[in-house]
């Protein structure tokens, strides 16, 4: 038997067809967590992962044993060795293939609120 009933999001944010796959009880499940999240000023990221690795960083005082064993270059325009090599650990670690992948990074208010 085929149902011409429309059903939307409970929300009502998107007014589509639901999925043939879902069955009338993921509905019901879901009319039953109509919760709504209140809204804050914090500082939100998607990059959660990185936020612990810069906490790591950070509480093993990581940085201090960088420039102590990398020489500090003559130039006053110049990163210090550990602002390098923390930047390029996590982009590493989120998957960054160069240079240029730090560059959110830096736009990250959150993240760069560990630090």
């Amino acid at each position: 038997m085929i149902s011409t009933k429309k059903q939307f999001h409970p929300l009502g944010e998107n007014q589509r067809q639901p999925s043939p796959s879902l069955t009338n009880q993921t509905y019901a499940f879901m009319n039953t967590l109509n919760y709504k999240l209140p809204s804050t000023n914090e500082l939100l990221t998607a990059r959660i992962e990185l936020i612990t690795l810069a906490h790591t960083i950070r509480v093993l005082d990581l940085s201090k044993t960088i420039d102590q064993h990398f020489p500090a270059l003559g130039s006053n325009c110049a990163l210090k060795a550990s602002t390098f090599i923390n930047t390029l650990v996590l982009s590493q670690h989120e998957g960054g293939e160069c240079l240029n992948d730090t560059v959110h990074i830096a736009k990250d208010k959150a993240l760069l609120s560990c630090h």
